[in-house]
């Protein structure tokens, strides 16, 4: 993560000095500004915190909204017609929750590993736990649509490959 350094408060200042000149006739106020500047160079660190790891949030968002979609398939149309289950309003919000959840750990666990062991990028550890768990709950959905596990029949592919 870049560091606030002279370089740093000299780019700053050069931007105050040019919404000064561009800005101030609009908006009045020069405290104003630097403020907006302020800001702005916030979310732009913050960009670039985030910005490595971007893809490997929208990984666990996808896999979620996979869940997600096959959860409510599995409970319209189940294999076995007595497991018939109910759409709730807190089951589907719970998807959301878990996404945002996902990205708060990832994002966690980036910035533990810039602080701890910046040679290693600990989100994707994060990324691979969550992958995998919801691989698993995929299958699970796979198993009330489809009636058998996904997984299981590569299990028994390989077996029988090594026999």
């Amino acid at each position: 993560m870049p560091q606030i350094n002279s370089k740093t408060m000299v780019q700053f200042n050069y931007l105050v000095e040019v919404a000064e000149k561009t800005w101030i006739a609009s908006f009045g106020s020069k405290a104003l500004i630097s403020i907006g500047v302020l800001v702005g160079s916030i979310l732009a660190e913050i960009y670039l915190f985030i910005e490595p790891i971007t893809s490997l949030i929208m990984l666990t968002v996808w896999l979620v909204m996979a869940d997600f979609i096959t959860g409510i398939i599995a409970c319209k149309f189940p294999k076995d017609k007595t497991q018939k289950v109910e759409i709730e309003s807190t089951k589907m919000g719970r998807s959301i929750a878990k996404m945002l959840m996902y990205a708060i750990s990832i994002i966690a666990w980036h910035g533990i590993g810039k602080v701890l062991i910046p040679s290693v990028e600990m989100a994707y550890f994060a990324c691979v736990y969550i992958s995998f768990t919801e691989i698993q709950s995929l299958d699970e959905n796979g198993v009330k649509i489809l009636g058998f596990s996904i997984f299981d029949k590569i299990k028994d592919k390989v077996k029988m490959l090594k026999k």
